[in-house]
């Protein structure tokens, strides 16, 4: 072990493991420039650690009951524990949402849940959903039946599932460019033709949880 009397500076070397070489880009008891610790630019660690731990997406829950209106609304079904709306094409239902509070400007998916009580053949069993979707301010200035920002949207001609009764989730994209923060989304959906050749199933899809799907801000890049 090394010694040195109160009041003298250690020998070059000593005091501290490595001595002198022991340098934190600074010296013993210098500032670390943020640079400097490993790979990561200046002052970012708090938005790094907030980018790994932020959700990527939340879900906002619909009411099912939404779905039963409209101007030829689905019918009301059940099965087992669940309650669902069967759909026939050209069915239709009118439900309306507003523009989270906490959205982060992407992309906000329609997503369902739906099932069909029959199984997938070649070529047999398709569906097809589609939106049309209307963007509102909720300050007004643009009337409800003909505002600025609309879209229609569809889904792919969709396989049933291959065993009759078993979940299955479609999504429909409105464009972040349709929509602006605290705007009232109407949207009439309905289940549509198949744009393909294969046939639809005999049996109505029905639709059980319907929800909207977004990636909120992330507070440390705000």
């Amino acid at each position: 072990m090394t010694s040195w009397s109160y009041g003298e500076p250690p020998a070059s070397g000593t005091g501290v493991t490595n001595g002198d070489s022991h340098n934190h880009l600074g010296g013993d008891g210098g500032t670390i420039a943020h640079t400097s610790l490993g790979t990561v630019g200046a002052n970012d660690h708090h938005a790094q650690a907030h980018t790994h731990a932020w959700p990527a997406d939340r879900e906002l829950n619909i009411s099912l009951d939404a779905l039963g209106r409209g101007a030829t609304a689905p019918a009301l079904v059940r099965l087992g524990s669940y309650a669902g709306y069967e759909y026939d094409i050209d069915d239709d239902s009118h439900f309306s949402f507003e523009v989270p509070s906490d959205w982060g400007g992407g992309d906000i998916d329609i997503a369902f849940h739906w099932y069909c009580n029959e199984a997938y053949a070649l070529n047999s069993g398709k569906v097809r959903w589609k939106a049309v979707v209307a963007c509102t301010p909720e300050g007004g200035g643009e009337a409800l039946d003909a505002p600025t920002h609309t879209e229609t949207a569809y889904t792919a001609d969709t396989n049933i599932p291959a065993t009759a009764k078993y979940l299955i989730e479609s999504e429909i994209e409105i464009p972040a460019a349709k929509l602006a923060a605290h705007d009232v989304v109407g949207v009439l959906f309905s289940r549509c033709a198949l744009a393909g050749v294969a046939s639809p199933p005999t049996a109505k899809p029905t639709i059980v949880g319907l929800e909207i799907e977004y990636a909120p801000v992330n507070p440390a890049i705000t």
